[in-house]
């Protein structure tokens, strides 16, 4: 598929993989710092990837996050 065939592409041990399960709720503000730091992480790693995986209702909170941050 072509997430595998992406992660191919990429270095060794260069991908950071993210995931907000569904057994909690990340409220806006923890995934407002999460993601500012996640980040901040890329800004200063160039070589470095993010995957994120999200369930329900805390997709829903990184698109609020998202949408305050345009």
């Amino acid at each position: 598929n072509g997430l595998t065939q992406w992660v191919q592409t990429k270095p060794n041990q260069s991908i950071v993989y993210v995931a907000f399960g569904s057994s909690a709720r990340v409220r806006s503000d923890r995934m407002e710092s999460l993601i500012n730091g996640l980040a901040e992480f890329l800004f200063q790693t160039p070589d470095a990837f993010a995957v994120l995986a999200f369930r329900n209702a805390n997709y829903e909170a990184y698109q609020t996050v998202l949408d305050r941050m345009e």
